[in-house]
């Protein structure tokens, strides 16, 4: 699985990045068959006036599925990459989930 990372408005730093690559790996690792790239935007929304404006978007390429896409806004921008790779572990887990059976569930 390959992560890129682009930043708009925030300062790279080697925590950051590392940071980053740690929570795509623990987020995605039981799918790291299916998980060919995963692409993350760190963004300052509003610049220097602060405020709940960190933004982190990832774009997850997965084999033979649409890629997803999930975002989140904070205050802090390891918050918002917590809660944006929190979400992509769950909508990639349910969009195996519905390949595997384009049914659904079953009751």
């Amino acid at each position: 699985m390959k992560v890129n990372l682009r930043f708009h408005g925030i300062r790279r730093t080697a925590e950051d990045v590392e940071y980053v690559r740690r929570r795509a790996r623990f987020a995605l690792l039981r799918f790291s068959r299916r998980v060919v790239r995963v692409d993350v935007l760190l963004a300052d929304e509003n610049g220097p006036r602060g405020g709940v404006d960190k933004t982190c978007r990832i774009t997850a390429k997965l084999d033979g599925i649409e890629p997803i896409v999930v975002s989140s806004m904070d205050a802090r921008t390891c918050d918002a990459v917590d809660q944006a790779f929190g979400r992509m572990g769950r909508t990639v887990a349910r969009a195996l989930d519905r390949w595997r059976d384009p049914r659904g569930p079953r009751a």
